[in-house]
């Protein structure tokens, strides 16, 4: 494992100037500036495999496709797929037995179920400064990340980790990040942990705050292109089995006004995502150092909150994959403007995947 972490490493640091060289040992490729890592919660192998050809040609996977290398075959290392042990698992290289990782969350002293990276020790940071809330750390943790490793071959790295979970950005971060931060759905803002830092940097405040997401919310979610997710779609808008989150409902438009926790919905929604690229293409425009190398971890968890309440089938499944395709458009483009198109990388995986509802499955059978 410390072999791979070293590797991959290796790859985010900047080229240093050597002598010129000789015939017998060509020059090395320019090493990328920024490498990006997206973990796209939920999104199951075989949902990519049936439905990324169908999207646009100008959207972020079509790009993908064009530009990357597309690796089919994989197995998993551990039974518990949930996202803590995914995530710890793709910035280690270590299955859960030896990272520490087991699940998503664990009985506390009195047999109540928490968060496997709850820390009492820690506590919730945001804009405004230190609260009294436990936050969460990368404590149970046994073996180094990738941003470690980075951490240790360049100390001036700049790495940035950033999710609607925390378990989806703690790992990313690694011990010593420049940034980690997640959303809060009660608080309706991006927060970090004083195991990571003392403050939220200020870069995050016009992205980031309770006002910038009601902005995201102004508007229902509603059909992006109704006649593409009807295409598409082999069940109804109100298929049974569906989940009504906190009075949200389950057909369309979803108005964020009749949930009783907008911030809530808002997670599962194309605006989760789109939150979380905000904040990351913030980083890259106002924490990233141009003389020095960055490791920018997003994890886009929208996909798996859509997928929890509606189904992989659902008109909100296929309206969120559509949507997620054209953000990461966006953003990919945003990283050519600011890095340059041939200065950064990118590594996109999933923690785990999701199965068909029954209710749908149902519809499929003679």
């Amino acid at each position: 494992m410390r072999t791979r972490l070293t590797l991959l490493s290796a790859a985010l640091s900047m080229a240093c100037a050597s002598a010129r060289p000789t015939p017998e040992r060509p020059p090395e490729p320019a090493r990328p500036k920024v490498v990006v890592t997206v973990v796209i919660d939920q999104f199951a192998a075989w949902i990519a495999a049936e439905r990324l050809a169908l999207l646009p040609d100008d959207g972020g996977f079509a790009r993908l496709r064009r530009e990357g290398t597309w690796f089919r075959e994989m197995r998993y290392m551990h039974a518990a797929t949930d996202t803590a042990p995914g995530h710890s698992s793709l910035y280690t290289g270590a299955p859960p037995r030896e990272s520490g990782i087991l699940a998503n969350e664990v009985p506390d002293a009195q047999g109540q179920r928490v968060s496997i990276l709850r820390d009492a020790s820690s506590h919730v940071v945001t804009l405004d400064g230190v609260t009294d809330a436990p936050g969460s750390s990368i404590a149970r943790l046994r073996v180094p990340t990738l941003a470690d490793a980075l951490r240790a071959q360049v100390p001036g790295a700049v790495i940035v980790s950033v999710s609607l979970k925390d378990r989806g950005a703690i790992f990313g971060g690694g011990r010593r990040p420049d940034a980690t931060l997640w959303y809060d759905p009660g608080r309706d803002t991006f927060v970090t942990s004083t195991a990571f830092g003392q403050e939220v940097p200020a870069w995050v405040r016009p992205v980031g705050t309770p006002d910038a997401m009601r902005t995201l919310r102004a508007s229902p979610w509603t059909l992006g292109d109704e006649a593409w997710v009807r295409t598409h779609a082999a069940t109804p808008d109100n298929l049974r089995g569906e989940g009504d989150l906190e009075g949200w409902g389950i057909t369309f438009p979803h108005d964020f006004t009749h949930a009783r926790r907008a911030g809530g919905a808002m997670r599962a929604s194309p605006l989760g995502d789109v939150a979380v690229l905000q904040v990351a293409e913030a980083a890259v425009a106002y924490a990233r150092n141009p003389a020095r190398p960055m490791l920018l971890a997003v994890s886009l968890s929208s996909n798996d909150y859509v997928g929890h309440l509606f189904g992989p089938d659902s008109w909100e499944a296929w309206d969120q994959l559509r949507r997620l395709d054209a953000s990461l458009g966006r953003f990919f483009a945003a990283l050519d403007a600011r890095v340059g198109a041939r200065d950064w990388a990118l590594v996109m995986a999933a923690d785990h995947g999701i199965v068909t509802l029954p209710e749908a499955g149902a519809m499929a059978r003679p």
